[in-house]
């Protein structure tokens, strides 16, 4: 009951990522580096998910910007589409970013010339942790109308944000976001959805569907909140005791909502 009672502070007011601005831009065939430009200024302090594909398969893409920010992939290989499909994708995420108030552009480099896509789609978010930013992801491929992201385990921490993308290797619109997902922004091959989700959530995975068949790569992304904390950034940092008389007694009972337990079990 302790431990538990410990926790309700992060649980209870824990806050996840937000969704700032979706860009995308599509660079084409034959080309070497594009840069896809936001709209709005960018803030230091925010995060950078950029998610691409692009032909052919031989080629790899690296991440910069404008102004210097270095960009990590997701996962540490491009994964191709199906079926012999020429289209290749990946992910990149860039945390605690120094911004601009204008001209703020994710470059996309390739090391030979595209083919058929270069597709770029980036999101700015804030309140991403920006030390361990990402908890879980999964990955999937397929083909047909239906693209699913594949599974990730319970997210661990108390509140995360799932990142969906959807990229295919034809123009397949309209798509439709999946259930209790959100639609942040989509282009003719490409869906970025995201819902909000509390502590222990899952399993679970993203879906959607698409207007037309083509072969595609799904992903979801875990991401955290700032001010969230693992276990030892939590028990090595707290103080010894917590002043609970202000904490109602609704979120108490939410809290055991959360951890699918009842009162009676402590």
């Amino acid at each position: 009951m302790s431990v538990l009672m410990s926790l309700l502070p992060v649980l209870v007011f824990a806050a996840p990522p937000a969704v700032l601005t979706w860009e995308a831009g599509d660079g084409g065939a034959g080309v070497t580096s594009q840069t896809t430009y936001f709209g709005s200024a960018v803030a230091s302090g925010d995060a950078i998910l950029t998610c691409g594909h692009w032909g052919p398969t031989t080629a790899v893409a690296t991440v910069t910007d404008t102004v210097g920010n270095t960009y990590t992939p997701v996962w540490a290989e491009p994964i191709r589409m199906p079926n012999g499909s020429t289209q290749t994708a990946q992910c990149f995420l860039a945390t605690n970013i120094t911004g601009t108030s204008n001209d703020f552009g994710v470059r996309w480099n390739y090391s030979q010339p595209t083919v058929g896509f270069s597709l770029v789609n980036a999101v700015s978010f804030s309140g991403v942790d920006p030390i361990d930013p990402i908890d879980t992801y999964a990955t999937n491929t397929g083909s047909g109308t239906t693209l699913t992201s594949g599974t990730i385990r319970r997210t661990r921490y108390p509140a995360e944000m799932l990142i969906g993308f959807f990229m295919a290797d034809s123009y397949v619109t309209p798509w439709t976001t999946g259930s209790g997902y959100t639609q942040g922004g989509y282009d003719a091959s490409t869906l970025f959805e995201y819902r909000s989700v509390p502590f222990l959530a899952g399993p679970t995975s993203a879906s959607a569907s698409s207007g037309a068949s083509a072969n595609w790569v799904g992903t979801i992304i875990a991401l955290r909140g700032t001010g969230e904390c693992d276990d030892d950034r939590f028990f090595h940092s707290q103080k010894p005791h917590w002043d609970y008389t202000d904490i109602p007694i609704s979120a108490i009972k939410e809290v055991f909502r959360r951890l699918d337990m009842d009162e009676d079990d402590f």
